[in-house]
């Protein structure tokens, strides 16, 4: 008897839904629309993940309207696991005269989804839209009006199975949500890309009581805000459901100075399954828009209770699973060391790291670790600078025990680029190499990714199923061909990431900038960037004739030219 689509059972038919939404999850939907069967038992893929994008208030309730119709008419809603939130309620922006005064594509362009976003790779890219922009340059002002969310709290309410729910808005995580998780689905994991927790009492010194002032008029209704926290806000850091949390700091923002010291209190178990904290400075002279947090008498805590319950839950040593620093310098480190026991990190990102928090992170304890992202930082943009961090990003790398994924970037050279190879080697899976982003090291010492580095990593990381390296464009002469012949050399290779590097078509040695002023400068800078989708075929024949890879991406230019994307 022949086996068909029709004749499996529906068990079967499931595992290969689970099989092709993980190798390509386009040709689900193709799938499901095979046969009956075949669209039943796909439904759980198909549903697993949905992402809902805020504009304005009459565009969500628009939204969740439609989501609520599709999961009804296909008996999913307990099919949801996955659920993203992002944008920005404007409300504002439904008023007649306001909207007029903003260009007509304006809502459209400002939430444009930027697929080369990658957590792994390019945070920055990733994070900058939500915590410093692009509503944040409008202007807006920060509507608090919980009624506005009543609709998502109601589709909230019914997905049962929901394990993840990401909020990534610019506004606090609305408290109507936040009361469904708690009694609804109280196993959901909240994470949240933008996160302003309110000022937490300061952690007292050993053997200080702290005193406590009161003033005679004690029994005035007009409280300093600086004296009290929102008891919704204060529930919320210290809610069982926070897993992760993206927290912007600004020391010269009065808002946001003290975030920083409430996410360590959080990290020390404050919010007790807290497992990644990522923290991230808005760069000097930037500034904030004020947060406005609904002080209500009825929903306030005093900070003599705030500060006494801290003191209740006697804190240690935070156990996060994952901790990203940004920038990772000697004293953030330093105090985030005093914070988290760093042996139970399976993740650290150190970005625009210096070769003093190296040279102390080498003699930490990362026994757990397993994904470490270095962004090499040299205080001093030179080549001597450049190859001392360098031979200090590479003892770190050997100084930790095998691991299975690495993102270097930054200037480095061949020091760190052995360290990872030969003592990581063997068990790396995801491999990511961008050795000239944010350097201005002169060319004739930049460290190049070439065809005899793949070849390195060929032989030293079988395993290797992970790969985005930077690598230079030339002209597509011999030498850049090599490269890709040499990729599709890699035996385990499944998913490939390449930014093509454009600035160094002419080999100019030392920076002259007259030289730069050479007609055929520009003119090779521009054949270069060009990238099409026959260019892009031709790319990935040569490194598919004798490879099984899956998926190659291909991204033209650097931050000041335009970023393509092509998956074959």
């Amino acid at each position: 008897m022949t086996t068909t689509l029709t004749s499996l059972p529906l068990e079967a038919l499931s595992l290969i839904c689970e099989y092709i939404a993980i190798s390509h999850k386009p040709s689900i939907y193709a799938f499901s629309e095979s046969t009956k069967s075949c669209h039943a038992a796909s439904r759980s893929a198909r549903f697993r993940r949905v992402r809902i994008r805020v504009k304005t208030r009459r565009g969500l309730d628009h939204d969740i309207r439609e989501w609520y119709i599709i999961l009804l008419r296909n008996s999913a809603f307990g099919c949801v696991q996955h659920l993203t939130i992002e944008g920005r309620l404007a409300l504002f922006w439904e008023d007649g005269e306001t909207a007029s005064s903003l260009p007509a594509k304006l809502l459209d362009n400002l939430l444009t989804e930027y697929r080369h976003e990658d957590e792994f790779t390019r945070p920055g890219t990733f994070y900058d839209h939500i915590l410093r922009g692009p509503f944040y340059h409008i202007g807006v002002q920060e509507d608090q009006d919980e009624d506005a969310w009543a609709p998502m709290a109601k589709l909230l309410a019914k997905l049962t199975g929901l394990r993840d729910l990401v909020y990534a808005c610019e506004r606090r995580f609305p408290e109507r949500l936040f009361e469904v998780l708690q009694l609804q689905n109280p196993q959901c994991k909240l994470h949240i890309r933008a996160f302003d927790p309110p000022c937490l009492a300061k952690e007292e010194t050993e053997g200080e009581d702290e005193e406590w002032v009161e003033d005679e008029d004690d029994g005035d209704e007009d409280e300093d805000e600086d004296d009290v926290v929102s008891k919704y806000e204060y529930a919320l850091v210290t809610s069982p459901a926070l897993s992760t949390v993206i927290v912007p700091v600004a020391h010269d923002d009065i808002y946001r100075c003290s975030n920083e010291e409430a996410a360590r209190l959080m990290a020390r178990g404050l919010a007790p399954n807290l497992k990644q904290v990522h923290v991230v400075d808005s760069g000097p002279g930037f500034k904030y828009r004020p947060i406005n947090r609904d002080m209500f008498k009825q929903g306030l805590l005093s900070r003599k209770e705030v500060s006494q319950d801290i003191r209740e839950k006697n804190l240690g040593l935070g156990e996060l699973e994952g901790l990203s620093l940004d920038p990772g310098n000697l004293t953030r480190f330093d105090l985030w060391k005093e914070t988290v026991d760093f042996s139970h990190l399976r993740s650290l990102q150190l970005w625009r790291v210096h070769l003093d928090t190296l040279e102390m992170a080498t003699a930490c304890d990362f026994r757990s670790l397993s994904t470490l992202v270095l962004g090499l930082f040299p205080r001093r943009r030179n080549p001597s600078q450049a190859h001392l961090s360098d031979q200090a990003a590479g003892a770190f790398i050997a100084s930790l025990r095998p691991l299975e994924s690495i993102h270097l970037t930054g200037p480095f050279f061949q020091e760190s680029f052995s360290a990872v190879l030969s003592n990581h080697g063997s068990s790396l899976r995801k491999l990511s190499l961008y050795p000239t982003e944010t350097s201005r090291i002169p060319p004739i010492d930049q460290f190049l990714i070439t065809s005899t580095e793949i070849r390195q990593i060929r032989q030293q990381c079988p395993n290797v199923y992970d790969l985005r390296l930077q690598i230079e464009r030339t002209l597509g002469d011999h030498k850049e061909q090599d490269i890709y012949r040499a990729l599709g050399e890699l035996p385990g290779l499944r998913h490939l990431s390449l930014q093509l590097e454009v600035w160094n078509a002419v080999d100019l040695g030392a920076m002259d900038k007259a030289a730069l002023r050479q007609p055929c400068y520009a003119e090779h800078i521009f054949i270069n960037i060009a990238l099409d989708a026959e260019l892009a075929l031709e790319i990935f024949n040569l490194i598919a004739s004798n490879s099984r890879i899956e998926t190659l991406e291909l991204m033209s230019g650097t931050e000041y030219l335009l970023a393509m994307k092509t998956t074959m």
